[in-house]
């Protein structure tokens, strides 16, 4: 019975029964790690909920009202929308392939015209249809569209198809 009247007495205060916290699958997750835990000891009635989101999908789950917050968005906010954002730091992006890809023979630096002729891999945009960011696909360029940024790159050293590749989150800190 504690424990209710405790939840009861949190929520009457205003903190709500559940936080619904949006994380772009660019983001490390690893690094909120340190951030529930310190969370929890202070504000445990609240469950915390992660959902995923692609490109412009995590701010589409914002706006649409699926998260309360999004961390590691990779654009800024819509612009019909009025959510204001903080930046937490760079992702460097470098082109990779497999050291078995015909790419990696080539003389650098490689162009448009030699990179079209491979297929690339591609992650989704998990925003609804008419709200996706553009991908980094040229023109009439062939790709293989995966779900995530992990799948993307098992895919990527398996086979022989190039990427973009996010390596660091540079300049990225968080207080409490």
């Amino acid at each position: 019975m504690r424990e209710l009247e405790k939840q009861a007495i949190k929520l009457h205060e205003g903190w709500e029964n559940e936080l619904v916290i949006g994380v772009d699958d660019t983001f490390p997750f690893s690094l909120l790690a340190p951030l529930i835990e310190a969370f929890y000891q202070h504000h445990s009635v609240t469950r915390l909920k992660f959902i995923n989101g692609v490109l412009g999908g995590s701010w589409d789950a914002l706006t649409q009202g699926r998260a309360d917050i999004i961390v590691g968005a990779m654009h800024e906010p819509p612009s019909s929308s009025e959510f204001g954002f903080s930046r937490l730091g760079d992702l460097e992006q470098v082109f990779a392939v497999a050291p078995h890809h015909p790419l990696a023979q080539e003389e650098e630096p490689l162009n448009r015209r030699i990179i079209k002729r491979y297929r690339a891999i591609v992650v989704g945009d998990t925003a609804q249809a008419g709200a996706s960011t553009a991908s980094q696909l040229l023109d009439e360029q062939e790709a293989i569209t995966v779900f995530d940024f992990k799948t993307k790159l098992e895919l990527q050293i398996r086979q022989r198809p190039w990427l973009r590749l996010f390596t660091t989150v540079s300049g990225a800190t968080f207080s409490r």
